[in-house]
């Protein structure tokens, strides 16, 4: 049986039973790749509550969480398909499927903070970024505004920018997060979520990247005893639809899902911030050595080929988001 056959029984017999235990008129049927404790995994599940509320009932979702249904191209491709109604992904991958400009929001240190990823998610270049969407064939539900990513390594503690030179690092599969890898010299291992840990457990790769709460949930903290807090990577996550799912949608069903999503997002963003700073003290206590990077001047200088590479792409984006305020 094949992974594709696997999924669309899966998801056949979910529909099934929906529509047999409820008044739905429509099942969104959403997988990712996070366990249900992450806070993303949480945020889906406030969505699903949402949805049901704001839509009065007509709209109901099945949750598939921890990669249930394959990983992040699979989700993707079945999405396009019409296989899938909703997942997560990162910019940076979207951008390698055809989408190229969506790469800018996986740029290494491209936001200043979380406040200023906000401002720019959610005002006119957000927009225009989801937009993009459409010559891929989905459709844009919105953004969480996502805390950065920091490394972490096995065993080698790394506080300065040589420090990085020849290690492994896992890298999400994406051109973009290969290249920001490549920047730090290291060498750069593309493998899915899902292998991570056992990588690590086994040695097949030095370290990774991960936001704390990630690193966390997924328990790297047992295979793993260096964090470093660089925040290169603060690329939102991108809550997306098949565009055959959105256009099967209602007006007020659409509106339903762009509200049910601003909650899901708020709640998303509040609970990780509040999770972040309660990580650092359990990391400390759990005997991790977690370092902050007081000056990121090295950092970003490492990396400022990349934006030389991709300036033709971006045009004037990288100014414009840096001009926001």
């Amino acid at each position: 049986m094949t992974k594709l056959t696997s999924i669309l029984g899966a998801i056949a017999l979910v529909g099934s039973v929906a529509t047999a235990a409820t008044a739905a008129d429509v099942t969104l049927r959403y997988s990712y790749q996070n366990p249900p404790s992450h806070p993303l995994g949480q945020a889906a599940e406030k969505f699903a509550e949402a949805v049901k509320e704001k839509s009065n009932g007509e709209i109901e979702v099945a949750l598939f969480p921890g990669g249930q249904l394959g990983g992040p191209k699979d989700l993707l491709q079945n999405l396009q398909m019409g296989v899938l109604d909703m997942t997560m992904a990162k910019p940076g991958v979207l951008g390698d499927m055809g989408a190229p400009k969506l790469n800018i929001l996986s740029m290494p240190y491209i936001f200043t903070d979380s406040e200023h990823q906000g401002k720019v998610l959610f005002g006119p270049i957000g927009e225009e970024l989801l937009g993009e969407l459409d010559q891929i064939n989905l459709a844009g539900v919105g953004f969480f505004v996502d805390s950065p990513r920091h490394f972490f390594f096995r065993d080698k503690p790394v506080e300065e920018v040589p420090d990085m030179a020849g290690l492994k690092m896992r890298s999400m599969t994406g051109k973009i997060f290969v290249d920001m890898m490549k920047s730090f010299d290291t060498s750069p291992t593309p493998m899915p979520f899902g292998e991570l840990y056992l990588a690590l457990q086994s040695g097949v790769v030095d370290g990774a990247d991960q936001p704390l709460t990630g690193y966390y949930a997924n328990k790297f903290h047992e295979v793993s005893k260096h964090v470093i807090l660089d925040g290169h990577d603060a690329s939102p996550t991108m809550i997306l639809m098949s565009k055959m799912s959105w256009d099967k949608l209602t007006d007020s069903q659409k509106q339903a899902v762009r509200e049910a999503h601003k909650i899901a997002a708020d709640f998303f963003l509040e609970n990780e911030t509040k999770m972040n700073a309660e990580i650092i003290d359990t990391l400390t206590e759990k005997g991790i050595t977690v370092v902050p990077v007081e000056d990121k001047t090295p950092w970003i200088a490492a990396v400022q080929p990349m934006y030389d590479e991709y300036a033709d792409l971006f045009g004037d984006l990288v100014e414009r988001i840096r001009a926001v305020e």
